[in-house]
């Protein structure tokens, strides 16, 4: 009698372990179910990103442009910025006739009340009009300011058709990381033809 009843505690702590193991099975494979599925879809997210953005001749991303600065050693040093000329992008939405695509720059170091932008007709091609980019502070009719890092760029893709009543198709924000390209030139003191010698500019 005391036999039997030893069996059936243990049967049923084996019945009790078995549910226990189960349930921890079913926990795991759900945790990891939803973890590929956050994965997949944020890899799916940055796929669509990686059709947005500024594409250049020197450099392969979308989110990455340099800026050349020529940097004088010798008698003479200092430094001097270029610029980098590029074109807006987006994969998804393919130029049309009348739309222009409009470009902002939050980068810290700017004025937020009135942040460097660029307006360039998206209408042709497969990409907007030439963009001129060139470090500096404050907003430039000609080139489009940014900063040495990252600067978030808003955009905004609008149909001009109707002048009255532009249309915004789409716009967000992308982060554009701007690196400086260095090249090194030695410039020395060069004598002029009164016998005194200066720092030439070149």
């Amino acid at each position: 009698m005391f036999l039997k009843i030893l069996k059936k505690i243990s049967s049923t702590k084996n019945i009790y372990l078995f549910i226990i193991t189960l349930i921890a099975l079913i926990q795991t494979a759900l945790v990891q179910s939803i973890k590929a599925s956050e994965l997949e879809s944020g890899s799916q997210e940055d796929k669509v990103e990686d059709f947005l953005g500024i594409e250049t001749i020197n450099s392969e991303s979308l989110k990455y442009i340099s800026i050349p600065r020529t940097v004088y050693v010798g008698q003479c040093p200092g430094a001097r910025n270029g610029k980098t000329e590029g074109y807006f992008v987006d994969y998804n939405t393919p130029v049309a006739p009348n739309l222009v695509v409009k470009l902002e720059n939050y980068a810290r170091g700017l004025s937020p009340q009135k942040p460097p932008y660029t307006v360039r007709d998206y209408d042709s091609g497969r990409a907007s009009d030439k963009i001129k980019f060139k470090l500096g502070s404050e907003h430039n009719k000609v080139n489009f300011i940014v900063r040495e890092g990252l600067n978030p760029i808003k955009y905004q893709i609008i149909d001009e058709t109707n002048r009255k009543e532009r249309i915004i198709l789409k716009s967000g924000m992308f982060m554009l990381k701007v690196g400086i390209q260095k090249t090194a030139y030695r410039r020395d003191m060069e004598r002029s033809s009164d016998g005194s010698y200066y720092c030439p500019i070149w």
